[in-house]
């Protein structure tokens, strides 16, 4: 679905490597929108073609560097990406009309790994903006796109104790500004998690076994599913929550 055309890369040290990258893509199957008077999008796929609407087209230009220092492993990466032909069917109230557009995102994804011992830690953090432009609107400037989130940051552990075997992991995303879901504050609304798991290895020549439990959202913070709210005209939002404090328990079996 999606085919570089270009791609270039420099790596001129062996400790710390280089690299830029750049490609031109073509998409031909798309999830396009639907939006009405009250600013509700329902998302549709289709396969792209001339009647309608053509490919996709990107230009993604990426630059970065990564390295070890003291056992600790680093990379930094930079981006621009550009996309035509987003296509997006807006009401006028009295029918839709079929408005053309571009979007286009940078921002920069900051990754390091510690191995101690058995047990391995490892953080990610991404700072960006995505923008978009439909000549429909009339203005000619771009808006932040439905998508736009400025920070997210995950983080994540393994810790080897065999034949147990235990993981934590953590995800913060600032919140997507435009979805008109804020908290009482009218901040916002942030997207916060925590999930754990247990999990107990044992093997012999003839099985194989393993078993523990999860649990998703370990402080049961109440989350908002993005692209999963509905607007009204009383100016009233209702919007389905994500997952929620999940137990889970799992066994498996091999021969």
């Amino acid at each position: 679905m999606l085919q570089p055309r270009i791609s270039a890369e420099i790596q001129p040290k062996k400790n710390i490597i280089f690299n830029i990258r750049l490609g031109l893509y073509n998409q031909f199957i798309s999830e396009n929108a639907i939006l009405d008077n009250f600013n509700n999008y329902l998302y549709y796929w289709s396969i792209m073609d001339k009647e309608y609407s053509s490919a996709l087209q990107g230009q993604h230009a990426v630059a970065g560097a990564s390295f070890h220092i003291k056992g600790i492993a680093f990379r930094i990466e930079s981006y621009f990406k550009k996309t035509n032909g987003l296509t997006r069917w807006i009401s006028n109230n009295e029918n839709y009309i079929l408005g053309i557009g571009e979007a286009r995102s940078y921002g920069m994804d900051l990754f390091t790994q510690k191995r101690i011992g058995k047990h391995n830690i490892w953080l990610a953090y991404t700072l960006s903006k995505t923008e978009e432009y439909f000549s429909y609107f009339q203005t000619n400037t771009f808006q932040l796109a439905p998508q736009d989130q400025r920070h997210e940051v995950k983080t994540a552990g393994l810790f080897n104790f065999s034949p147990f075997f235990v993981t934590l992991d953590y995800v913060y995303g600032s919140g997507i500004q435009n979805s008109g879901i804020h908290e009482s504050n009218h901040k916002t609304a942030i997207y916060s998690r925590l999930d754990a798991a247990l999990l107990y290895k044992f093997n012999t020549k003839k099985i194989n076994l393993e078993a523990g439990f999860s649990i998703l959202n370990v402080f049961n913070r109440k989350n908002v599913r993005y692209n999963n709210f509905s607007n009204f005209p009383d100016n009233n939002s209702v919007y389905s929550s994500a997952t929620p404090f999940t137990p889970l328990v799992f066994i498996n079996f091999g021969f």
